[in-house]
């Protein structure tokens, strides 16, 4: 995820640049609030998500998770 945050947005933002200076009439804007609003709610349901089901899973003994395998 981190690759696709750093180089991935920095050819996107390039790209938009090299666009607005071949013709004057295109106006791109880059939506950087909204990438890192999104790269936040990901990261945050990466880290929750684990979280709450290894705490389900922790809850229960062993054996009974072995027999529920079963």
């Amino acid at each position: 995820m981190l690759l696709s945050a750093t180089i991935g947005n920095l050819i996107a933002y390039g790209l938009i640049l090299y666009a607005g200076s071949i013709d004057e009439a295109i106006k791109l804007n880059y939506p950087l609030f909204h990438i890192l609003a999104i790269y936040t709610l990901i990261l945050a349901i990466s880290f929750i998500v684990p979280a709450i089901v290894y705490r389900n899973i922790s809850r229960a003994t062993l054996i009974e998770r072995l027999r529920e395998v079963e």
